[in-house]
């Protein structure tokens, strides 16, 4: 099996495009960001910043792009606060165009 970490950013981007469902995507608008990290190597860290798009591991050295994708978890009960409800969408990959479904 070959190695599979990307050389550049696009192709990280890119990557994401085979995450399996559920997930969400995070529209990067290049300001500040504040996050937990946890490595492959066992290694936890925080991170605040701006323009973070990629993120070293101080203890393994690793270097790991920000995807903009993050996994959703299904809860087994209903969620009282803090909780938003998405709008239904319909995509016409052909046109490459996004539209409002009719309810």
């Amino acid at each position: 099996m070959g190695d599979k970490r990307p050389a550049e950013l696009l192709e990280a981007a890119n990557m994401e495009r085979t995450m399996k469902r559920p997930f969400a995507g995070i529209q990067w608008k290049g300001t500040d960001v504040c996050m937990d990290v946890h490595c492959d190597c066992g290694e936890e860290y925080h991170v605040d910043g701006d323009f973070v798009y990629f993120v070293k591991c101080g203890h393994c050295g690793r270097t790991f792009y920000c995807g903009s994708r993050i996994e959703l978890i299904e809860m087994a009960c209903e969620q009282e606060s803090c909780v938003a409800t998405g709008e239904v969408w319909a995509v016409n990959e052909e046109r490459d165009q996004v539209s409002r479904c009719a309810e």
